[in-house]
């Protein structure tokens, strides 16, 4: 998030020294998952760093030069193969029936930060059209789950409350973003969210404690407050 945090304080107020630093943590943030990537390692558990990585790239792309552009761009391309071939349990590849905020959830922000790009047209488009299906995969699963009372990917209120719904709302960002479009009025189902949060209360702030929530040792609702602003 670095690269992020530093590239909103340029566009806000176009402080160079936070420009410089966003760019440098971008360029070396590709050659750290590089290399993480090439040693057969996970870069992390979670898809966000460098989810924020690209949308840090998008939001600072005019002050990359075409070099950079490239080297950023099959940098990430190279990364996501090896990533996605990693074979140990350390590599999150759970896939839209889960909470879909691992590594496999980046086909859709690669293929979307480097559409029509130059550096390599054929295969972005690629990953978009993938990423869009698995998020649409994604959407009909939870709009099931959810059914008409609300409800989440999983019955764990430490997973519900915590990084899974970021899914939804990150992708529902970005497209509308990218298209100008409202995608999130065709798939209404998070809006029974609140019902679903409302439920697993007790009185004095306690919770069922379903599958692996509390008491059984996930605490729960670190991102609630984010997620009903949403």
């Amino acid at each position: 998030p670095n690269a992020q945090q530093a590239a909103f304080v340029w566009l806000m107020e176009r402080d160079r020294s936070a420009l410089d630093k966003a760019k440098n943590y971008v360029l070396e943030g590709v050659k750290f998952y590089l290399r993480r990537s090439g040693a057969g390692q996970p870069v992390n558990w979670y898809s966000a760093d460098r989810v924020c990585t690209l949308a840090a790239y998008d939001w600072i792309y005019d002050e990359f030069s075409p070099d950079e552009r490239r080297q950023i761009a099959l940098g990430f391309f190279q990364h996501y193969r090896e990533d996605m071939a990693g074979k140990s349990s350390a590599f999150n590849h759970g896939d839209y029936k889960t909470g879909f905020y691992g590594s496999h959830n980046l086909a859709w922000y690669v293929g979307l930060a480097f559409h029509k790009d130059g550096a390599d047209d054929a295969q972005a488009e690629r990953l978009l059209r993938q990423g869009y299906e698995e998020h649409g995969k994604l959407l009909a699963y939870r709009a099931a789950a959810a059914g008409d009372d609300g409800g989440a990917g999983s019955l764990a209120v430490g997973y519900a409350f915590g990084m899974y719904p970021f899914a939804e709302f990150n992708f529902f960002h970005t497209f509308d973003s990218a298209t100008g479009g409202a995608i999130e009025k065709d798939w209404p189902h998070p809006s029974l969210f609140p019902s679903w949060v409302l439920w697993n209360r007790l009185p004095g702030g306690q919770r069922y404690g379903l599958a692996d929530s509390v008491p059984a040792g996930k605490e729960g609702d670190a991102f609630q407050e984010l997620h009903m602003l949403q």
